[in-house]
């Protein structure tokens, strides 16, 4: 009897010991989840960099095919307001990466405890197994076989043997297995750690290239505001932006009604009714002659300017299509929504853009965020409504 208690003490010793690698190996890592979701954030957010950057080639691109000997103000501070467009987003990514490799760093530090723990406890019980082995070995395992009553009992406690012997080797292999991944999860914690000092050196580079290329940004319109000869010329600059813009709606507009008849599809139709505000706040400046806030010049104002914070969503004032998304000298980031019957609206001076051209939205649906790209004197939202491409007050259409 006493050999029996002695193999039921190493069995119950064996089935703790397989008891605690189930539950260790069972336990979830507290910040799996948030890390699942910044990844998905970030690939989102590197391909609307990619978007930027191919929106400032095209845009690169048209002026450099009209513009190619002509110096253009509008031109320079359009190339200002990219730079500082695309070091924005720089920053956010990597700022969301910098965050990544935080919780990263959490989780493979709590690895680490985990595999410490798992570790020491194995080696604990387990030094009771070598214990008993010691103290009983070889003879309480004969003792065992040759105490069985029957040779089914005999078969049974000999099965019992080799599978004990069997879990003893596997505990030995997963005690090593689980060293080399603690060496693993150290050296990669080190890895992490200096990912992380380079992110935040990245991003205060990137803060303080950003500080600069708005100081720029701030220099050349104070000049302008200055200087007669050089705002005359920017003004005259916008008002053929103005024209460039009604120009480039029409083109598009007819393209898209061949493309629409090429492919038997039917035009877009608007359905008539008053349009939701694309952001709420205070009118700044309506739509008529008005002195240029910048250039203190009388012009033709071709929109409203609505009072925003920076980032403030800027939404659909109308169902329709994408017509355009990307940059216009003058105006930086635009959006133009296709609303049928020639119907289209206009949204200027964005700080980022949440649509793609040819992409379909809904009334109220966020399409952009307020900003001060192009010509501005502070974050607002320029807001058109054109018909054919001809500009019309937007107060006639949007409603109370």
């Amino acid at each position: 009897m006493p050999k029996i208690r002695t193999f039921g003490k190493i069995w119950r010793i064996s089935l703790l010991i397989c008891l605690l690698q189930v539950l260790f190996a069972g336990i979830p890592f507290a910040y799996a989840s948030d890390i699942s979701q910044l990844e998905g954030t970030i690939n989102s957010e590197e391909k609307r960099l990619e978007t930027i950057k191919r929106q400032i080639e095209y845009h690169q691109r048209q002026v450099m095919q009209t513009k190619k000997k002509e110096k253009s103000i509008l031109n320079d501070l359009s190339q200002i307001n990219q730079n500082i467009t695309l070091l924005e987003q720089q920053i956010r990514l990597v700022s969301l990466k910098e965050e990544h490799t935080r919780l990263k760093i959490k989780e493979t530090e709590e690895e680490i405890a985990r595999t410490e723990k798992q570790i020491e406890l194995t080696k604990n019980v387990f030094g009771e197994r070598i214990v008993a082995i010691y103290k009983y070995g070889d003879v309480a395992n004969f003792n065992l076989l040759f105490s069985a009553v029957n040779a089914h009992e005999a078969m049974t406690n000999s099965y019992l043997l080799s599978k004990i012997a069997r879990q003893d080797q596997q505990i030995i292999k997963d005690l090593s297995q689980s060293a080399k991944k603690l060496q693993a999860a150290r050296a990669e914690l080190e890895y992490q750690k200096k990912t992380l000092q380079q992110q935040r050196a990245d991003l205060e580079e990137k803060k303080r290239t950003l500080k600069a290329a708005e100081k720029q940004r701030e220099n050349m319109l104070d000049s302008l505001s200055e200087r007669k000869e050089a705002h005359t010329r920017a003004m005259r600059e916008l008002q053929q932006a103005e024209k460039e813009l009604q120009n480039k709606i029409k083109q598009l507009l007819e393209r898209k009604r061949q493309l629409a008849a090429a492919r038997n599809r039917a035009a877009l139709t608007y359905k008539g009714g008053k349009l939701q505000w694309p952001v709420k706040g205070e009118i700044m400046s309506t739509f008529g002659m008005r002195v240029h806030p910048t250039f203190k010049t009388k012009t033709m104002h071709t929109g409203i300017d609505i009072d925003g914070r920076e980032g403030d969503p800027v939404r659909a004032a109308e169902s329709g299509e994408v017509l355009y998304a990307g940059w216009l000298r003058g105006y930086g980031q635009v959006i133009i929504i296709d609303h049928g019957s020639d119907l289209t609206t206009v949204y200027a001076h964005l700080s980022r853009i949440h649509v793609q051209e040819g992409q379909g939205v809904k009334v109220g649906q966020r399409i952009g965020s307020v900003g001060r790209t192009g010509v501005t004197t502070g974050p607002h939202l320029h807001f058109e409504v054109r018909v054919n491409g001809e500009a019309r007050d937007p107060m006639r259409y949007l409603g109370r």
